[in-house]
């Protein structure tokens, strides 16, 4: 689908590049088709139907498995109503990281008003550097000295992502969780600006829910907090909404349900360092409006 035996180093730049000064300009505008953008927060339409995956860590497979079994390159071409939401954590962790990101950014480029790309902890600010971060190695494999740069490039981008996506039937996204320090949607949808004098980037980025806390506590990756059920119920009505979509976190069936039907992880990666057996991405109706995530989980899809 997406090539790399041919394309050089300078070609891979001017692509992030272009991607970059798109991001920055939907901003800027404040809509682009029927997607609207407050900052770095993205406003779904109420009609049409939109693919959800997170997490692919360089699983490139996995990626053409999905773009393959949806018809994602004739839907994208075809329909005015259809759209792609990735949540994050592109590379990394993964041999094809390089072969994901520019299959990414190629189909972010060529269609801007359908496909939105928001951030995961793997696209860090410089303070919150996860380790090990072998994105690197990867891009050096393929493009020898070169590859630094591209890679610099790259990190230059993750400043320009989106960090939540929110539907007009219920749902929310962000890559990692709730923001339990959140006083308001400019919280949020301002995140990128605040941080580091605030958490908010922070927490979307990293928390994790657990079912069996309240309030939130340390996380044990040591950036971000595992937070409770009962944060979750504030931060979805700051949001106006009812169900929060989220990755993150492997998990075995590719998604998992957490506090009460309120949580819904996917994770559309399989096999090592992660282990999952399967991986999971969400095909979602936006005109369905829902209450929980129990109703989301038959549009749920496993690859395995």
């Amino acid at each position: 689908m997406f090539d790399l035996s041919n394309v050089t180093a300078r070609e891979f730049i001017e692509l992030i590049e272009h991607a970059t000064n798109l991001l920055r300009e939907l901003r800027e505008r404040g809509e682009k088709g029927k997607l609207v953008f407050c900052d770095y927060l993205v406003e779904l339409p109420s009609t049409g139907t939109i693919v959800v995956m997170s997490d692919f860590h360089g699983d490139y497979d996995t990626l053409l498995n999905v773009f393959r079994v949806n018809d994602v390159t004739n839907k994208l071409r075809s329909r005015e109503d259809f759209y792609l939401l990735f949540l994050g954590d592109y590379g990394d962790r993964g041999s094809r990281t390089p072969e994901v990101w520019y299959a990414v950014l190629r189909v972010f480029t060529q269609f801007p008003d359908k496909v939105i790309l928001l951030r995961g902890n793997h696209e860090f600010p410089p303070d919150l550097l996860v380790y090990p971060y072998d994105s690197p190695l990867y891009f050096r494999r393929l493009f020898g000295s070169e590859g630094v740069e591209i890679v610099h490039r790259l990190e230059g981008l993750f400043n320009e992502l989106f960090v939540a996506c929110r539907a007009k039937n219920g749902v929310f996204f962000v890559h990692g969780g709730a923001d339990s320090a959140a006083k308001s949607i400019e919280d949020i949808s301002k995140a990128p600006l605040k941080h580091p004098q605030e958490p908010h980037l922070e927490e979307l980025l990293w928390n994790d829910p657990r079912d069996d806390i309240t309030g939130t506590v340390p996380s044990p990756r040591g950036a971000g907090k595992l937070f409770g059920p009962d944060v979750t119920t504030r931060f979805l009505e700051l949001v106006n909404s009812r169900v929060l979509v989220r990755g993150h976190e492997p998990v075995l069936a590719g998604y998992h349900i957490a506090h009460g039907g309120k949580v819904l992880t996917i994770f559309t990666r399989r096999g090592p360092p992660y282990f999952n057996l399967h991986a999971a991405y969400l095909v979602m109706p936006l005109s369905r409006v829902f209450s929980n995530a129990y109703e989301l989980r038959q549009y749920i899809y496993t690859l395995g």
